[in-house]
């Protein structure tokens, strides 16, 4: 049986004479588990496409905390499952308007040109795709504190995104972690900025520990911003656990294709192309690959020079 929903004209014992438009509006819930979570991602691909939209901030600094659940363990590898996980970046943070855009599943939010990523799809899919409850807590320099936030449990019976967002000032306990995890004082806090996103109600089918997902994360920073790691933007990645010391892990940055390694290749090439999009906005596309030496690709398990072309390397416009 068929259930049709309520912004359907009933039409059903109706003859219809003239043309008529209908509102094909979908159910939100429903798009949210069958579009969303099968976007394709998996966590660490997901917190990438939120680090694309830390690093077009100009953001210096970025941590990613995971939070590791309370006696939730995986019992062939002992560790512990994450229960929430924090993005914080000293970027130039968002107004109310841009804030209220990104939490938006496909929307249009000027970006600037050779950005990584853009709200649009990336920010919320991927967010959405990890968790079902995403929090951000945001400052512009001498801007308002805001608390943007998005559950999936909001869509409602009637199935609307209509009203399910919610925006509202930050409260003094908010404002006082803000302070602390970007490292300003109070004297310093009306000029600071940044933002933090808060994932929690993770996706259980992502079967991730915490201690498996930093270093997968830190794998994958490690090669895809190697180049902004060399000028100097840090990124660190925290395991933080209820009744034990933090454990940080340092990313460094990594040559994928072992450019920078002396003798590691026999053959390499980059090449550059320029790319214009539908608002004819031009974009620069790095293509590189490299032929391994044969003493690395054995070493790598090759039986010879092994080829190497890596597909996702964030480059510097």
């Amino acid at each position: 049986m068929i259930t049709v929903p309520t912004n359907i004209q009933n039409t059903q014992n109706n003859i219809i004479t003239e043309l008529q438009k209908f509102d094909t509006t979908p159910h939100s819930e429903q798009l949210y588990r069958q579009v969303l979570q099968g976007y394709g991602y998996n966590m660490v691909q997901g917190l990438g496409d939120i680090v694309d939209n830390s690093i077009d901030a100009d953001a210096t600094s970025i941590s990613i905390l995971f939070k590791q659940a309370p006696g939730q363990f995986n019992k062939q590898t002992g560790g512990g499952y994450v229960e929430k996980i924090y993005l914080i970046d000293n970027g130039h943070g968002m107004n109310s308007t841009i804030l209220q855009k990104s939490f938006i599943f496909a929307t249009k939010v000027p970006h600037k040109n050779n950005s990584l990523g853009f709200f649009g799809a990336g920010g919320s899919a991927a967010s959405f795709t990890i968790a079902d409850n995403k929090t951000v807590l945001t400052k512009e320099a001498n801007g308002q504190l805001l608390v943007g936030s998005l559950s999936k449990d909001s869509f409602g019976e009637k199935g609307s995104f209509k009203d399910t967002g919610v925006l509202r000032p930050a409260s003094n306990k908010e404002k006082a972690m803000f302070m602390e995890q970007i490292g300003v004082d109070e004297e310093s806090f009306d000029e600071s900025h940044g933002t933090i996103i808060e994932l929690s109600a993770i996706n259980s089918n992502l079967n991730c520990t915490a201690k498996r997902a930093a270093k997968e994360l830190r794998d994958y920073c490690s090669e895809t911003y190697h180049k902004f790691i060399d000028i100097g933007i840090s990124f660190k990645i925290v395991i933080k656990k209820d009744e034990a010391d933090d454990v940080v892990v340092d990313v460094k940055g990594k040559d994928p294709l072992m450019h920078n390694i002396k003798d590691a290749t026999s053959y390499k090439h980059k090449d550059t192309l320029l790319y214009v999009d539908s608002d004819n906005n031009s974009h620069t596309i790095e293509i590189a690959y490299s032929i391994l030496a044969n003493d690395v690709g054995r070493s790598r398990g090759r039986g010879g020079g092994g080829g190497r072309a890596h597909v996702r390397v964030a480059g510097l416009g």
